[in-house]
């Protein structure tokens, strides 16, 4: 499957999210992308063209003609399921934009259609590739063990220039919380070292726009014993850089997940720690590395299927917790095969 040491991609989508993949793509010096499809013929054209490479109107005669190693999807979540299965089927592997998809259900199908095709599922979760938090993980050692972790994300979700879907109750379904929370639950996980048992939340809409959620906060509890809280609101600092502000609390001190880290102990003396250089360049090309090494040494997936389909569990969790205004397990999610994002959509 490999050619000079590349293998061939193509993308489903060409909004803005592909020029990140198709720039991380060519760095990493693992992927070759050759082709791309789009719903809307001209902007794929477009971006065929900037890029140097094929265009078609039809992804399935994509997929024929191509014969493609890895099919990126960078649709909108509710269109993740688009071409993946055939893609499958073809022996291509296939990699998913975040979220993995808007409902618990149509993860379960993506996780199955790549086990029956005997492919890698990967979900582009960029907060497991950040330099920060992988030099976290590093250092833990020397940070101690956790006891909480604290997130605080401020932005302007709701901007002229968003695409549509986004703030759209039907595609966009958890807004601020689905869309960009489901970055900062991985993170969090990350950084908690367990997988989530429970979640207790707050969330509500923008004034404005009532169609999706604009913020939250999510008290999110760990199978270790760990603790952490996302604060999240989607309509602060119009035009400004976001107020991101993620730490933890260790057993020798708080750890500010910065560039650099700043680990401070309980005396006050503060220590910086510089990304580590094998995570140098961008979250998408740490992706592709990763997954490129994967591939080639066919090893599981960086992030596979299990991991994405629970990122979106725990942002339903939350969503479900805001309504029935009690404490919910992750597990009693994962039970459900209905889309309750939807309902959550249309009854907030």
């Amino acid at each position: 499957m490999v050619r000079e040491a590349k293998f061939r991609a193509v993308l489903l989508g060409t909004g803005s999210i592909s020029k990140t993949h198709a720039g991380a793509m060519c760095e990493s010096g693992m992927f070759n992308l050759t082709a791309c499809w789009n719903r809307t013929a001209g902007r794929g054209r477009d971006f065929a063209g900037f890029h140097g490479i094929g265009f078609y109107p039809d992804w399935e005669e994509m997929l024929a003609v191509e014969k493609p190693d890895l099919v990126v999807n960078a649709l909108s979540p509710d269109r993740h399921l688009l071409g993946m299965k055939a893609a499958a089927e073809s022996g291509a592997h296939l990699l998913v934009e975040k979220p993995m998809s808007t409902s618990v259900d149509d993860c379960r199908k993506l996780i199955a259609w790549a086990r029956e095709g005997g492919v890698t599922l990967t979900v582009s979760e960029s907060a497991a590739f950040n330099a920060c938090n992988l030099t976290y993980l590093r250092h833990r050692a020397d940070f101690g063990p956790v006891y909480h972790a604290l997130e605080i994300n401020y932005r302007q979700y709701f901007t002229s220039n968003n695409h549509a879907w986004k703030t759209d109750p039907h595609q966009g379904f958890g807004g601020m919380l689905l869309n960009v929370g489901v970055h900062r639950i991985a993170k969090l996980r990350l950084l908690a070292g367990a997988e989530e048992i429970s979640v207790s939340a707050t969330s509500g809409h923008n004034s404005v726009i009532a169609g999706v959620e604009g913020h939250g906060n999510i008290f999110i509890r760990y199978a270790n014993g760990v603790s952490a809280t996302l604060m999240m609101c989607g309509y602060h600092n119009c035009g400004n850089a976001p107020l991101v502000l993620p730490h933890t609390v260790n057993a020798n001190g708080y750890v500010l997940i910065n560039n650099p880290l700043c680990l401070v102990n309980s005396g006050g003396a503060s220590k910086s720690i510089p990304p580590d250089p094998r995570y140098s360049g961008n979250d998408y090309l740490n992706l592709y590395r990763a997954l490129g090494n994967a591939l080639m040494n066919k090893q599981p997936s960086p992030y596979g299927g299990e991991k994405g389909m629970r990122d979106v569990a725990v942002i339903m969790a939350a969503l479900k917790s805001g309504v029935e205004k009690r404490e919910v397990e992750i597990q009693e999610i994962l039970k459900e095969e209905a889309n309750v994002l939807l309902s959550f959509g249309k009854s907030i």
